[in-house]
C-alpha cells in the first residue's frame, strides 16, 4: 500500500529541517569557512572569488534565517494541514533567490551568488510542489488524520 502524501510531505520537512538547523550551526561557527569552500570552483570557472568577509554580523543573519527555515520545517512535518509555515518557506527562500540572482546580474559576477540561486531556487520548487502535491490529496491527508484547513489557514 502506497503512503499517504501527508507522511512524506513530514518526512521532507524533517529532512529540510534538519539541513536548515546544521547550516545555522555552520553559518554562525564557521561563516568563512563557508565562503572558502564556496570560493573552491570559481576559478575553474572562469568567476570571480568572493572576498571571504571578516565582520560577523551577516552571519548573525543568516543563522537566524536557518533558524526560522528549521522551525518552520519542523512545524510544517507536526502540522502539514497548516499551510502558513510553508508559505512562509517558500516565501524565504524566493527572496533569496531572487536576491542571489539580483546580485549576480547587476553587481559583482561572485560564483558565491550562482550558489545561492543553484540551492534556494530548487528548495523553493521542491517546498512549492510538495505544497500543491499535499492539497492535491486531501483524501489521503484526512485517512492519516490531518484536519481539513478552512480557507483561512487554520485547521477545521
Amino acid at each position: 500500500m502506497q503512503q499517504p502524501f501527508a507522511s512524506r510531505y513530514a518526512v521532507l520537512m524533517r529532512v529540510l529541517g534538519t539541513i536548515y538547523a546544521i547550516g545555522a550551526v555552520l553559518f554562525l561557527f564557521f561563516p568563512e569557512g563557508i565562503v572558502q569552500l564556496i570560493n573552491v570552483f570559481p576559478a575553474w570557472l572562469a568567476f570571480k572569488v568572493m572576498p571571504v568577509p571578516d565582520g560577523r554580523f551577516w552571519s548573525v543573519l543568516a543563522t537566524s534565517m536557518m533558524v526560522m527555515l528549521a522551525i518552520l520545517a519542523f512545524l510544517s512535518a507536526a502540522q502539514p494541514s497548516n499551510r502558513g509555515y510553508p508559505m512562509v518557506h517558500l516565501a524565504s527562500k524566493l527572496t533569496s533567490s531572487a536576491g542571489f540572482l539580483y546580485q549576480f546580474m547587476n553587481h559583482e559576477k561572485y560564483f558565491a551568488y550562482l550558489v545561492g540561486v543553484i540551492t534556494d531556487l530548487p528548495l523553493a520548487l521542491i517546498v512549492a510542489w510538495a505544497m500543491v502535491r499535499l492539497s492535491l490529496s486531501k483524501p489521503a491527508a484526512a485517512s492519516a488524520g490531518i484536519p481539513a484547513v478552512r480557507d483561512g489557514g487554520a485547521p477545521s
